[in-house]
């Protein structure tokens, strides 16, 4: 019985030991041309707000890439701009001339004002997504199936509740120090607002 055992046992090692060899060379029997095929990154990275509750504003771009040859003198930053629901409100934004290090690398500080290129209507509320634009070559990197793109999304909220929020959140972030002087003198006058009337009323 204990002999029979060990032979199931050592035929499923033997079976596992197969299918493992079996799987490794697969994976390393690939031509290098099938992984190059599955595209050069790119990635714009958002390195301030993602979200803003207006249409006018600055934003920090980094832009990274493994491959330098993508980028000639004709390819441009730019953006595309969609709703709520993902439905396209505009192609193509603003193309902003860029240039990388060589370790493909490039920080750029961007003034965007949506009024200039958005109808009013669109302005409550609208989605911002980057890419490239190879004027050379007559392509977008995004319809590019062979280049992997990745981008932040900066999302425009001018909603009266997002502006309220909004603005108490940044006014902590960006200066902590005045917003906590403003908080503490705001707090003190409703306290002694509260203890002058306490006090007029205990004395009628």
């Amino acid at each position: 019985m204990s002999t029979t055992r060990y032979s199931i046992n050592s035929y499923n090692i033997i079976k596992k030991t197969i299918l493992l060899g079996i799987l490794i060379v697969t994976f390393f029997s690939f031509d290098r041309d099938i992984w190059a095929a599955s595209g050069e990154k790119v990635s714009v990275r958002v390195d301030s707000r993602l979200e803003q509750n207006t249409s006018h504003f600055t934003a920090d771009i980094i832009i990274q890439t493994t491959d330098l040859d993508l980028f000639n003198d004709k390819v441009f930053l730019s953006y595309h701009v969609y709703d709520a629901k993902d439905k396209e409100i505009l192609w193509e934004g603003s193309r902003i001339p860029l240039t990388l290090n060589n370790a493909g690398y490039a920080k750029l500080t961007l003034d965007l004002d949506l009024k200039l290129v958005l109808p009013s209507d669109s302005l409550q509320y609208a989605k911002l997504k980057f890419d490239f634009v190879d004027e050379k070559n007559v392509y977008w990197f995004s319809q590019n199936s062979n280049i992997d793109l990745t981008t932040d999304t900066i999302i425009v909220d001018q909603s009266v509740f997002n502006k309220f929020i909004g603005t108490i959140v940044y006014a902590f972030l960006d200066t902590p120090v005045i917003f906590a002087l403003n908080l503490i003198f705001l707090v003190s006058t409703i306290y002694l607002v509260f203890r002058l009337k306490k006090s007029e009323l205990f004395l009628n």
